[in-house]
């Protein structure tokens, strides 16, 4: 008997050991005088999962875990009085995992996942811009278009009371042009499309939706929104102004300085500031040069380079009555209603920091005594022909004759006097008649100039005829002549950049007629 008593102790010993750790199955005992009785639980509890609501929602949502048996609490829910039930409200959407235990320790995995928590008001985000300011998209002015797309997007459906969408430059309402279109609709997300034209005033460009434009279908509004579309919009011109500096060398180093960032124009450097375009320049000339700024706004400055120490490049034309006229800006010669004075000679030189064939001239001579004559400068006592001079080629710094003219040694082309009354060829014969003198027909007709090299700068010449006008600028060898028998009155001369070329020769083809 005795025995029989401490093998029960023992057992019930064992028994509540694995209760309290819960490592092993449920017992239930029942001791009788003679035996033990033993029911072992290895089964863990099934669950159940029901929620309060499975529409979209603005409330929480109550999670209930309904076992088929007794279990034990679990910390943030609330165990009902039939033991088998626990209880949570969620306030937002959740996917998370729960142990659930029975008495017996037991486990099983309740897996709670809430979807339909819908707080939130539809959001408005930017989802494309595109702006006609090629390359300078984050600037525009009023002659640009910006299309602007902005999506609507909630977790659920949306209902639209869009009436307008407002346009802000800075701080201010701006009357645009604007075109709204609404190019895509789903479930739960629309998209506009928004066209801008003609927008005036200056600033950062906004796009404001209003209260209560959108809402979603459990009541969620929109409130007032501002997106700011990143673009600058800018209507004024910048302030431009010219400055040069001379080189070491004899060049002069072109500014133009704008009081905000202004583009690169095409050939010139821009500073890191973006406020500074510079180029060098060789010899002297005056243009009009346009810049704009990022915007695309317009400004006018005039490049005046002047005194220029590197080409030297001088020039002169010889007129009877007259003499030998300088060139100033680039121009020389006479022009005047009914004026028959006419260009009989050119001369030209260069200075010492340049090649001596850097710059390469030919004149056409149409004279009173004919093709295959000659004649002689009555001033320099230079030898020119009829028709090119020099035959074929040019004449340069380096392979001609020099001429003394007013003290200073010149290259010359075709020769002084050819209107002269009484001036013969070279062998003394054909005299000049007065009547044919005094009708100035003579003179040179016709011009080419060129350059050793057009890698970094070309020479750009323009001829001028009485009745006829300013013909066609001409450029790099090019043949200048209206015709080989109607003499010239004035021309113009310029080395300039090859980068600005085509610019300055249409600048200076508004003369023409």
């Amino acid at each position: 008997m005795k025995f029989r008593k401490i093998i029960v102790i023992a057992l019930i010993i064992l028994l509540i050991v694995n209760i309290n750790t819960k490592a092993f199955a449920k017992y239930v005992f029942t001791y009788t005088q003679n035996a033990v009785e033993l029911n072992i639980d290895r089964t863990p509890p099934k669950l159940n999962i029901e929620y309060s609501s499975k529409e979209p929602t603005t409330k929480g949502i109550e999670a209930k875990i309904i076992a088929n048996e007794e279990i034990q609490e679990v910390q943030g829910w609330k165990l009902e009085e039939d033991g088998k039930t626990l209880i949570k409200i969620y306030e937002e959407n959740i996917n998370e995992t729960i142990i659930v235990k029975d008495i017996a320790g037991n486990e099983s995995n309740a897996n709670i996942i809430i979807t339909n928590i819908d707080k939130e008001p539809p959001i408005a985000e930017i989802i494309e811009i595109k702006n006609t300011n090629a390359g300078y998209e984050k600037y525009a002015n009023k002659t640009h278009e910006i299309i602007v797309k902005i999506k609507i997007s909630d977790e659920n459906k949306i209902i639209d009371n869009l009436q307008d969408f407002k346009i802000l430059v800075g701080d201010k309402e701006n009357n645009c042009t604007k075109e709204i279109n609404k190019i895509q609709e789903e479930e739960n997300y629309i998209i506009y499309e928004l066209k801008l034209k003609n927008i005036e005033e200056n600033g950062q460009l906004v796009i404001k939706i209003l209260e209560n434009s959108f809402e979603d279908i459990v009541g969620n509004k929109m409130s007032e929104k501002t997106l700011d579309i990143g673009i600058k919009i800018d209507n004024i011109s910048p302030v431009i102004e010219y400055n040069q500096n001379k080189l070491e060398d004899g060049k002069i180093l072109a500014q133009i300085i704008g009081n905000e960032e202004i583009r690169q124009i095409s050939g010139w450097e821009l500073d890191k500031t973006q406020k500074i375009n510079s180029k060098k320049f060789i010899s002297d000339i005056k243009y009009q040069k346009e810049v704009k700024d990022l915007a695309g706004n317009v400004a006018n400055v005039e490049i005046d380079v002047k005194d220029s120490e590197f080409l030297e490049l001088e020039y002169l034309g010889h007129i009877s009555e007259r003499g030998w006229i300088k060139a100033e800006n680039n121009f020389v010669g006479t022009i005047q209603t009914g004026n028959k004075l006419k260009i009989e000679a050119i001369a030209f030189r260069t200075g010492e920091k340049v090649e001596k064939d850097f710059v390469q001239f030919s004149a056409y001579a149409y004279t009173h005594w004919g093709e295959n004559s000659y004649a002689k400068d009555r001033i320099t006592n230079m030898i020119y022909n009829y028709g090119w001079n020099p035959l074929s080629g040019y004449k340069t710094m380096a392979n001609s004759e020099f001429a003394n003219i007013n003290n200073e040694k010149y290259i010359e082309i075709s020769g002084a006097g050819i209107n002269e009354m009484a001036t013969t060829d070279l062998n003394g014969n054909n005299p000049i008649p007065f009547e044919e003198s005094n009708s100035y027909t003579y003179g040179v007709s016709g011009i080419k100039l060129d350059l050793k090299t057009h890698e970094e700068n070309s020479i750009i010449y323009q001829i001028y005829l009485n009745d006829v006008g300013w013909l066609e600028t001409c450029k790099n060898g090019e043949q200048a002549m209206y015709a080989y028998n109607r003499p010239i009155e004035a021309m113009r001369i310029a080395v300039v950049p090859t980068s600005e070329m085509e610019e300055i020769i249409t600048q200076w083809n508004k003369n023409i007629v």
